[in-house]
This record gives C-alpha cells, sequence and structure tokens, in this order.
C-alpha cells in the first residue's frame, strides 16, 4: 500500500517492471528469460505446460528491453559463420 493514507493504491516489488501484470507464475518467467537464448519458445512452452502465445508475449517483452543492449554490441575481428541463408536476390542480373 501507498504511505499516503488517501492514496488507495497498491503495489508490489514487481510494479513497473517485465514482471508485473503477467498471467505466468514470477518462476517460469525466471525460467524463460534464463533459456530464451538457449531454446525455442515452442520448446520453453511445452516445457512449462503453457500455450505458445503467452510465453511468446512474455518473452517478446523481454527482448524488446534487452534490444537496447543488444543494439550496442558489435562484432570485431575475423567472424566465422556457418550455414549461412539468405532469402536475398539481386533483380535484372543474369550469369555469374
Amino acid at each position: 500500500m501507498c504511505l499516503n493514507p488517501r492514496c488507495k493504491k497498491t503495489f508490489s516489488v514487481l510494479t513497473g517492471t517485465v514482471f508485473s501484470r503477467q498471467k505466468l507464475r514470477l518462476g517460469e518467467m525466471f525460467y524463460i528469460v534464463w533459456n530464451l537464448p538457449h531454446k525455442s519458445i515452442n520448446r520453453i512452452a511445452m516445457e512449462l505446460g503453457r500455450d505458445y502465445d503467452s510465453v511468446y508475449a512474455f518473452a517478446k517483452k523481454v527482448m524488446e528491453i534487452c534490444k537496447e543492449e543488444i543494439d550496442m554490441l558489435k562484432l570485431t575481428g575475423v567472424i566465422e559463420m556457418d550455414e549461412f541463408y539468405t532469402n536475398f536476390s539481386e533483380k535484372g542480373k543474369k550469369g555469374a
């Protein structure tokens, strides 16, 4: 509760965080955050016994928050990639 007696608002330690107002339990949300870099959202949903849409909605919020941090990362030096696929094609160029 708010310290002001006229306020009547309630809040918790989760208020104002990505964890507030979620259908998922706190432990499930921690599990999603921990496994998001390593597993697909579909697999996480199956392991938790939750529907894909609930897990996806929370994961999307987490990824939006992390986007700023990830955008600041820059690769340097020699970068090696395996099995690179692209949908890019150059229109109008023949041969080569």
